[in-house]
């Protein structure tokens, strides 16, 4: 038999301990990487991570994110203006990192014109021309790691 055999059997049987265990070897297997094949536990961890949430930002990324390029504004402070414009069509952690992004990347051009950063965060989350996961793709390929 083969691996992927073993595992679609575990999954076929769905048992709560078999699934946990299965978890936890998933989960030593990917940390053991990390060292070794940083790359490939990257590669591995992110296909989890789209698995699990899409390519959207979630909580805990959205922190990671903003502890990177520095929080401007509060996740609150960016529902208010989402709000204000009636943006309820972003999701609240696309807004807020795309804000942050915007102040730490614009700061000397939009100078503190809260309705530019407000503006130009819908327009490069909107942009019709980017491929769908925009925000998501951007944060997690496009910057410098140290």
């Amino acid at each position: 038999m083969k691996i992927k055999s073993y595992i679609d059997k575990i999954v076929e049987n769905g048992k709560d301990e078999d699934m946990e265990k299965l978890s936890e070897m998933l989960t030593e297997i990917i940390y053991k990487l990390k060292e070794p094949h940083y790359d490939m536990y990257k590669h591995y961890k992110m296909c989890l991570y789209e698995l699990a949430y899409g390519k959207t930002i979630s909580d805990e990324m959205r922190e990671e994110i903003v502890e990177r390029i520095g929080e401007h504004w509060t996740l609150a402070e960016t529902e208010t203006v989402r709000s204000k414009y009636g943006y309820s069509d972003i999701l609240p952690n696309e807004f807020n990192v795309v804000m942050n992004m915007a102040y730490s990347d614009y700061s000397d051009v939009f100078g503190d014109n809260l309705d530019l950063y407000t503006k130009f965060s819908k327009a490069f989350i909107k942009d019709d021309d980017a491929k769908d996961g925009k925000v998501y793709l951007y944060f997690t390929e496009i910057p410098k790691r140290d």
